[in-house]
Formats: C-alpha cells, structure tokens, sequence
C-alpha cells in the first residue's frame, strides 16, 4: 500500500496538505468492529480545511497519547517498535489502549535511512 503512495505521487500531495497540529504522513490503524486481530489501514494526514476531490476524511476523537519514538529504516524500524511496544512498555504499566485510532506519523525524508525518525502513537486510557 505504501509503496503505491509512493509511486503515484499521493506522498507528496499528503506532505503538501499536512497543515495540522500533527505533522507528517499518518498510517492510521483502525480496528474492525470488537476485533483487535483485524482492522482498516489508512494512509492520510492531518488536514484541516475542504476535502481535495479523491480523498476520503476520518474524524479521530481527541484522546490521551502515548508517543514512541522509532528510529531506523522502514519497515522494520516500524514492526519493531509495536512488539516492543505491545510485548514490553504495556505489561510494564497500568495504561490501556483506548481503542480509538492508532497513528503511526512518518516524517519526511528518506524511510529507508539508518537515521529515519518516526513515531507511533497509541491513544490511552
């Protein structure tokens, strides 16, 4: 999916948009229906304004954040830090996914470099 972003140009247009509080391209997981084992993946940002023809918007409610840090070449960089995340830091502590929206926010530059910043953000209660 991301690579299709990629070679159509729809990152670009995304980077261009991005004129919200949060800023790079957004993964956006959401969970189907009471199953945390399937859900929808969006690819978008966070844009305030009228919707550009072809796109699709999805409201995200205000929540409370936990922000993670990923350094590291997508996708492993990426895939790496949700088990740590999920096998480590929530065992370790007494907050609950809220079951809203999870973001995964890619800034811009080259994903495949050793030095890629990203992060993932997990809505908390």
């Amino acid at each position: 999916m991301w690579q299709d972003v990629h070679e159509d140009g729809t990152d670009e247009l995304l980077f261009k948009l991005n004129n919200g509080m949060i800023k790079g391209a957004l993964g956006v997981c959401v969970a189907k229906g009471d199953s945390q084992s399937k859900m929808d993946y969006w690819i978008g940002t966070n844009y305030i304004g009228d919707l550009p023809e072809g796109l699709e918007s999805l409201h995200i409610p205000q929540s409370k954040w936990g922000i993670f840090e990923v350094h590291g070449p997508m996708p492993d960089a990426m895939q790496t830090a949700w088990k740590e995340i999920y096998a480590e830091w929530f065992p370790s502590n007494n907050y609950e996914c809220a079951g809203t929206p999870e973001l995964e926010v890619y800034s811009a530059g080259d994903p495949t470099s050793s030095d890629y910043y990203s992060e993932i953000w997990i809505p908390l209660k």
